[in-house]
C-alpha cells in the first residue's frame, strides 16, 4: 500500500518518553495510509534496541549522531510519502489533533508546513512558534529573559488558522512539493535553529506556514539533552557547555544564512557586550562563593569567548558555507 503520511522521530538517549511517543503516533494514525519511521541517533541508552524489539513494524535507522538536522533528512529520504510529519522523540500526538492539522495543510497548495498548539503534560502552555529572530528581540530575551514569542503567534477569535513566520519544530506537518522546492533541513545545523532557517528559505520561496489552534499535542521538552553526556566526569555541567556551544554556533550559522555578515556582526558585538557585562556583576560574587554566579559565569564566560571566536571551531560545520 502506497503511503500518504510518514511520521519522522529522530531521537537521542531519551528511550523511556521515546515509548511513549510512538505508542501515541501508533494511535493518531489508525485508519490511514501512513508509517512511522524511527532514526536514532547512536543513543546509548539503547533506544533502537528498544524500538525494534517492541515495535518491529516500524522503520529503524541506526546512524552516527551527525545532528538532528542531518537525521531529518535521512528519514525524510527514506520515504516516498506525499506528506511528513516531522515529530519530536517527545510529543503525544493524537487522532483528531493529527487530522485537523492534515485538513488544514490540505485547504491551500501554498502551505509548506502546518504547527499546533502546544501544551506539557499538565496542561500549561508551550511556546509552538515565534517570529523570526531580530536583534531588538535577541537584548530582549537576553536582558529579560523573556522568550520574545510570550503571545506568538497571535489566534484571531474565533479560532482559526494564523499564518506564522517559523513553528518549533517538535511537531512540523509538511507537504513533499514544499520539500522538494525548498530543499531539506541545513545539515550544517547541529542542533537548534535547523527549522527556522527552513522557515525562513519557505516564506522567501512565497509558501505559507500556517499555525493551527484548534489542534493541541503534549509536548515533554529538553528530554534528550537534559541527561547529560555519557562517560562525562560531570555529566550536567558538560551538557550544559555543549548544549549552549550547539546554540550558539547554530545562531551565528542561521544570523550569516539568513541576515548576512554585517547584521551578524551587529548581534555578536551585543552578546559580547552583554557577556562583558555579566562578568563583571558576577566575578565578585562567584569569588565570594555564591553558587549562582558561580553557576552563571562560565555560561558568559563561553559567549563572550564565543563572540570573539575564541571558542574554537564549530561543533559541526556542515556542508553549506556560510557566506
Amino acid at each position: 500500500m502506497a503511503r500518504s503520511l510518514t511520521i519522522v522521530v529522530v531521537s537521542y538517549n531519551a528511550a523511556d518518553v521515546l515509548m511513549r511517543t510512538l505508542e501515541s503516533a501508533k494511535r493518531a494514525v489508525e485508519g490511514l495510509a501512513a508509517e512511522i519511521v524511527v532514526i536514532d541517533n547512536d543513543s546509548p541508552d539503547g533506544s533502537a534496541d528498544r524500538v525494534a524489539e517492541r515495535f518491529p513494524e516500524i522503520r529503524l535507522f541506526r546512524r552516527p549522531n551527525l545532528g538532528y538536522a542531518a537525521g531529518v533528512n535521512h528519514g525524510v529520504a527514506s520515504t516516498a510519502a506525499d506528506t511528513i510529519l516531522v515529530l519530536n522523540p517527545d510529543c503525544f500526538v493524537d487522532a483528531t489533533a493529527l487530522r485537523t492539522c492534515l485538513a488544514t495543510l490540505a485547504s491551500d497548495a501554498d502551505i509548506a508546513a502546518v504547527s499546533c498548539r502546544m501544551v506539557d503534560e499538565h496542561g500549561a502552555p508551550m511556546m509552538s512558534g515565534r517570529p523570526f529572530p531580530t536583534l531588538a528581540t535577541y537584548l530582549a530575551e537576553r536582558l529579560a529573559g523573556a522568550t520574545g514569542a510570550a503571545d506568538y503567534p497571535p489566534v484571531p477569535s474565533p479560532l482559526a488558522p494564523v499564518d506564522i513566520d517559523s513553528a518549533t519544530g517538535a511537531f512540523v506537518l509538511l507537504t513533499r512539493r514544499a520539500w522538494n522546492d525548498i530543499g531539506p533541513f541545513d545539515d550544517g545545523f547541529f542542533l537548534y535553529f535547523e527549522e527556522t532557517e527552513w522557515f525562513w528559505r519557505a516564506k522567501a520561496a512565497g509558501w505559507r506556514v500556517v499555525h493551527e489552534p484548534r489542534a493541541t499535542i503534549v509536548h515533554l521538552g529538553a528530554q534528550s539533552t537534559r541527561k547529560g553526556v555519557a562517560g562525562s566526569g560531570s555529566p550536567v555541567v558538560a551538557a550544559n557547555g555543549m548544549l549552549l556551544r550547539a546554540a550558539l554556533d547554530s545562531r551565528e550559522r542561521y544570523w550569516r544564512l539568513c541576515y548576512g555578515l554585517p547584521a551578524t556582526i551587529g548581534m555578536r558585538a551585543a552578546t559580547l557586550a552583554l557577556a562583558l557585562v555579566s562578568i563583571a556583576l558576577l566575578a565578585p560574587r562567584a569569588l565570594l562563593g555564591r553558587e549562582a554566579a558561580r553557576a552563571r559565569l562560565p555560561i558568559e564566560l563561553l559567549r563572550a569567548r564565543h563572540a570573539l571566536h575564541l571558542a574554537g571551531p564549530p561543533l559541526h560545520p556542515g556542508k553549506k558555507k556560510a557566506a
